[in-house]
């Protein structure tokens, strides 16, 4: 994950946890679902999964779109016809948002902010 990447996803947690020891206190309580089987990774997915985070497959186009700027390819997750784009029985713009929030929470944990 790129630096630039890592500070805006941060910023767009911060939008649903201004306050880094709630954020800490959450994933702790999520942890103990039998879904996140006791891990950050787990507990953050199932945070998402539970709508936590963003939760219409728009906002998580949007997120997308306002983190990556310029570099953003629309085309990796619509088709030309303006439909979804699939990918292991799963939107694919869900998989990577999920994916970019837990990666992010995990490195900020590794890196004392959380």
């Amino acid at each position: 994950m790129k630096k630039l990447e890592y500070e805006r996803f941060k910023e767009h947690i911060s939008d649903y946890f201004p306050n880094a020891k709630e954020l800490k206190n959450e994933i702790e309580r999520y942890k103990t679902i039998p879904d996140s089987h006791q891990t950050v990774w787990g507990a953050v997915n199932t945070m998402c999964q539970y709508g936590v985070f963003n939760c219409y497959y728009s906002q998580c186009l949007n997120t997308l779109k306002e983190v990556y700027g310029d570099e953003f390819d629309e085309s990796r997750y619509l088709t030309k016809k303006g439909d979804w784009r699939w990918k292991n029985n799963e939107v694919y713009v869900w998989t990577v948002y999920k994916a970019k929030i837990c990666k992010t929470i995990e490195i900020m944990i590794k890196k004392g902010e959380i």
